[in-house]
């Protein structure tokens, strides 16, 4: 298995391919990381205001499920899957779903590279 981590920038959205079909779980579990907020933020919804932590964001679990074209009932199932394998945790209220990535840190590294250097391939 190939080891480090790559920068994956929030862009990848406006390619052609990335809403082009229905989403896998992989995709699904990389979308939530992309959608989850990189620095502490406030919104409103419905009037309501929600403060969210770095590695946090709020979506319903409609909202998800148009977005990644699977059904609301796959969607539910998922996110539980993902908290159960302790990735995630999800708290919902009358107005959205607040997801929380688990061990958020370790996905962004800093900013700072460890293990391989760029350029450097192992077989």
């Amino acid at each position: 298995m190939n080891k480090g981590w790559i920068k994956l920038h929030r862009q990848i959205e406006d390619n052609e391919f990335w809403f082009s079909e229905r989403f896998t779980k992989g995709q699904a579990w990389v979308d939530l990381l992309i959608l989850a907020n990189h620095k502490p933020a406030t919104v409103f919804i419905r009037g309501i205001e929600i403060r969210l932590n770095p590695g946090e964001s709020c979506h319903s679990q409609l909202t998800l499920a148009k977005r990644w074209k699977w059904n609301f009932k796959t969607v539910v199932t998922f996110l539980k899957t993902l908290e159960k394998r302790e990735m995630l945790e999800t708290k919902t209220n009358n107005v959205t779903t607040i997801i929380s990535i688990k061990n958020w840190n370790l996905y962004q590294g800093n900013g700072e590279q460890n293990g391989d250097q760029i350029g450097e391939q192992k077989e």
